[in-house]
C-alpha cells in the first residue's frame, strides 16, 4: 500500500525535562525499583530525543556497504560474522 508520511509533534525539551523531573522526584520518594526503571528510560528516552543518530557529514560517514546491500547479504548468506 501506500505509505503514509510520519505525524509528528513538535515538544520543547522542556516537557520531556519536566517528566523525567517527575519520575525521578516520585523515585527518591518512593524508592521503588518499578519507578526507578521508569525514570532511567526516561533519561534514555530524552537522550535520544537530543542528540543526532545520523550524519551528513561526509567526513563521518564510513563503511562500503549499505543497509540494504547488508540485508540482502543476510538473505544470500546467512548472518554468521566474519571480517
Amino acid at each position: 500500500g501506500e505509505r503514509k508520511a510520519p505525524w509528528l509533534l513538535p515538544v520543547p525539551i522542556g516537557v520531556f525535562d519536566t517528566i523525567v523531573g517527575g519520575i525521578k522526584w516520585a523515585y527518591d520518594l518512593t524508592g521503588a525499583d518499578s519507578v526507578k526503571d521508569a525514570w532511567e528510560l526516561g533519561q534514555i528516552g530524552r537522550y535520544y530525543a537530543v542528540e543526532d543518530m545520523l550524519t551528513t557529514e561526509p567526513a563521518e560517514k564510513y563503511g562500503a556497504m549499505s543497509l540494504l546491500e547488508h540485508y540482502k547479504n543476510v538473505a544470500e548468506n546467512g548472518q554468521e560474522y566474519d571480517p
